[in-house]
């Protein structure tokens, strides 16, 4: 079990029963501890969680990351990043109402996602751009809803999501 006293704000934890990590974000009046897993703030006994070490996450991403370096170079056609900007995804949408291309980005993207849990993939990038945070908001909170996913974070300047799976 954690001891509440030897934590700071900011601390890498990891929750017992689903493995996702999160950071340490202080005590409730009810004394569960706040900690943040992606974009998601969860309440959590101190019983149900337990310390992870900076250099011990940080390994584990460098090793997920080389293992999706080694499936997308052994000739797999499915890539761990999808790019949601219209010009890649069907130029031919480009001059379309707002709403009809972020439907099909949506759309794009969940299928995406539906392929990606079918594969060996632990760690994708999904590019949104930063536009008006419409798309990206729609991507967060599908992902938080997700049990497959561990964590994710906004890189690029905001302007992609790297995912990492269980």
């Amino acid at each position: 079990m954690i001891d509440i006293n030897d934590l700071w704000i900011g601390d890498l934890l990891r929750l017992k029963r689903s493995g996702r990590i999160g950071r340490y974000q202080g005590e409730s009046d009810d004394g569960r501890l706040r900690v943040k897993v992606g974009e998601k703030m969860i309440l959590v006994r101190p019983q149900n969680l337990e310390s992870v070490k900076e250099s011990e996450h940080d390994e584990k991403l460098k090793q997920l990351k080389q293992n999706e370096l080694e499936v997308k170079l052994s000739g797999r056609s499915l890539v761990p990043q999808i790019d949601l900007h219209i010009e890649k995804l069907n130029p031919s949408l480009v001059n379309a109402l707002p709403e009809r291309i972020a439907d099909f980005q949506v759309k794009a993207f969940e299928e995406y996602m539906d392929e990606i849990l079918r594969s060996h993939f632990k760690f994708i990038t999904i590019i949104h751009g930063k536009g008006t945070g419409v798309l990206r908001a729609h991507i967060h909170s599908y992902l938080n809803t997700m049990d497959e996913v561990n964590a994710f974070h906004l890189i690029n300047n905001d302007g992609a999501t790297e995912v990492i799976l269980k």
